[in-house]
């Protein structure tokens, strides 16, 4: 059996089971409302005080009391009883007793405490795989941005030599066009 602790804390982190707790100031009982009317339809309750979930109650036929209710008798934290009535008013039409029904009821109870527990986990199962992609996109980010930067390291190294033979180009351009002045004004020299 779960904890009243684990349970509380899964309940707390899924939004619907959330939105289906009805409120209670007892410390030892969740109460939840399934059929949306107000009105408790499970509870999870220690009766023993040892902090662990030890009876479900529910109310299977939607009349507004528990009527079924899985009990555990012997204090082993796992139930052995089931008890069929309007329990609230102490009507017990039937009871079902001993050590050879608790695996049938122990069956019961965890499937009904591990759908509240299997929310929270499904919730820790997302996050983990949502922060195993987010650190995935974040590395793959970074290697992104490493090449991004050596392309563009690349791109002004090619574009600084690009400007550098123009101007190298531009200045023997330059000095050409001086050499021919200077020989056309030598050749006027000589002319003259």
């Amino acid at each position: 059996m779960y904890s009243m602790k684990e349970i509380k804390k899964a309940v707390r982190k899924d939004r619907d089971l959330k939105l289906s707790l009805v409120k209670t100031t007892k410390k030892d009982t969740i109460l939840f409302d399934i059929t949306g009317d107000g009105k408790a339809d499970i509870a999870i309750l220690d009766v023993t005080g040892d902090g662990n979930a030890d009876t479900i109650a529910v109310d299977t036929i939607g009349e507004g009391y528990f009527d079924t209710l899985l009990v555990d008798t012997d204090g082993n934290d796992i139930p052995d009883t089931i008890l069929c009535g309007n329990l609230q008013q102490g009507v017990i039409h039937e009871a079902i007793h001993g050590p050879e029904v608790e695996a049938v009821i122990t069956e019961i109870t965890n499937t009904v405490i591990s759908a509240v527990m299997e929310a929270a986990f499904t919730e820790v199962a997302v996050e983990t795989v949502a922060t195993a992609v987010y650190a995935e996109l974040e590395e793959a980010a970074k290697v992104v941005d490493k090449e991004y930067r050596t392309k563009m390291k690349e791109i002004k190294k090619a574009e600084h030599e690009e400007r550098k033979a123009d101007a190298t180009e531009a200045m023997k351009q330059h000095l050409n066009e001086r050499k021919a002045k200077v020989e056309a004004a030598l050749k006027r020299g000589k002319n003259q």
